[in-house]
């Protein structure tokens, strides 16, 4: 909004009136003008406002500024990421089934990430710009419980990052406070430095992920294309140095299951599959191969030579 903002950050009296606090874009304003720095890298979080509960025309305000459809915003961003932590948000089961019509029983799942947040921020970022983001864009990933008993895993969190990238996260972003408490997901104000046996797999999967991707980088970083390999699944299509990449995981409705692809024209009919990361390969003829995914949050990495 563009109330009046009083310059305190957080409890009472943020914004004239305080209630409902409606000042958030006359802060942006504000502070950017203060910064005077045209050329100041700027990166935004978002949450359930943007992501969920405001208008199209606020959210693409917030994420486009100058370049938006309100002429009195002056901000220019060059990162934004979004949180909305599926996973362990203790209000997000019945919110979810309200705002983005997602079933009770498909609230809690990996797919969700970038299924329904990166699409949310990448329409809002790219509107009048041909569908095209203006900034970079990624999803916020939760490292732990947050809600009171919830709990989560690393292949929870693995699934939920990829979800992200899959559906064209330039930024991969991680929040490591625990809230919960739990046996398997004791408070924490770090996952990442918290040496207890509790949170060991999470910190070697998140260092396992991030040198994968890093790994891929030179193939993440390129132009995606467009290509159905098959209606069940999320998947996203690169090539790089003479091969292409297919990246896969079920859709929300899915958990567990085999799936067919079918190939581009462009590549070889027959062949040999690299399964990345994986340390397997797959056969395939026909311009098609079969593959499995055996939870919810499972993904995979094809490279095919062409």
């Amino acid at each position: 909004g563009w109330d009046v903002w009083t310059g305190n950050y957080g409890g009472y009296d943020v914004c004239i009136p305080d209630d409902p606090r409606r000042c958030g874009f006359t802060l942006y304003n504000t502070e950017y003008q203060r910064l005077n720095n045209p050329s100041a890298f700027i990166y935004a979080n978002v949450g359930k406002g943007a992501l969920m509960w405001w208008g199209d025309s606020d959210r693409e305000i917030a994420l486009n500024g100058a370049a938006g459809p309100d002429s009195r915003a002056n901000w220019r961003l060059g990162m934004v990421t979004g949180d909305i932590y599926f996973y362990t948000d203790g209000n997000i089961g019945a919110e979810a089934v309200n705002w983005f019509g997602i079933p009770a029983s498909e609230v809690r799942r990996a797919s969700n990430y970038g299924e329904v947040l990166m699409k949310n921020l990448r329409t809002a970022s790219g509107a009048g710009n041909n569908g095209n983001p203006r900034s970079a864009l990624g999803i916020v990933v939760e490292l732990g419980g947050q809600a009171t008993g919830s709990t989560l895993n690393a292949n929870q969190v693995e699934g939920a990052v990829w979800s992200t990238l899959i559906h064209e996260a330039r930024v991969v972003a991680y929040f490591s406070h625990v809230f919960s408490d739990t046996t398997a997901n004791p408070s924490s104000t770090d996952v990442l430095n918290d040496t207890r046996p509790a949170y060991q797999a999470t910190r070697d999967r998140v260092k396992a992920i991030n040198a994968q991707v890093k790994s891929l980088a030179r193939v993440l970083n390129t132009q995606s294309y467009v290509w159905q390999f098959n209606p069940n699944l999320s998947t996203m299509l690169k090539f790089r140095d003479g091969a292409a990449y297919v990246f896969a995981m079920q859709k929300r409705q899915y958990t567990s299951g085999t799936y067919t692809f079918t190939l581009p024209l462009e590549l070889p009919t027959s062949g040999t599959i690299e399964v990345v990361g994986e340390g397997r390969t797959l056969t395939y003829s026909g311009s098609r191969f079969t593959d499995a995914f055996a939870a919810e949050y499972s993904h995979h990495i094809y490279r095919i030579v062409k």
